[in-house]
């Protein structure tokens, strides 16, 4: 199936609009990271997405984020947050029909308020409780 799926940003609605250079595969699951970081300046406050940051870099501080897969500084400033533009491109084969879904929306001042580090899996929990259960008996017969 030939398509050109892309993912574009825009600071406000009537500015010109910073697409990512690879295509998306329609049907995919991504993880996608939007940014709106004030600068001091006029008309310089910078919009970034990444698109499947890399997983060593959830929870990590400021200094650590990665390079966005997309950014723009072109355009006016927001003077306050209401809305944010999610765009879409297609061609070629792919129409762009169907359903788009989001799974889950988080709002944070921080790099690693909003891509935490995934918890551990169960069985690893399970065997630490073990472990401590064992350790603990240990200690109550020595």
């Amino acid at each position: 199936m030939g398509t050109d799926l892309r993912l574009g940003i825009a600071k406000q609605a009537n500015t010109d609009i910073a697409w990512t250079t690879d295509s998306l595969t329609p049907g995919q699951v991504y993880l996608l990271v939007w940014r709106y970081k004030p600068q001091p300046g006029a008309n310089d406050d910078e919009l970034a997405l990444w698109v499947n940051p890399p997983a060593s870099s959830f929870g990590a501080p400021e200094s650590a984020v990665p390079t966005p897969t997309v950014a723009t500084t072109t355009g006016p400033d927001d003077t306050g947050i209401s809305s944010f533009h999610f765009t879409l491109r297609t061609s070629g084969a792919y129409n762009g029909g169907g359903e788009y879904a989001i799974d889950e929306f988080r709002i944070g001042t921080t790099w690693a308020s909003v891509v935490v580090v995934p918890e551990p899996a169960t069985p690893v929990l399970i065997a630490l409780g073990l472990l401590v259960l064992w350790q603990f008996r240990r200690f109550r017969q020595g």
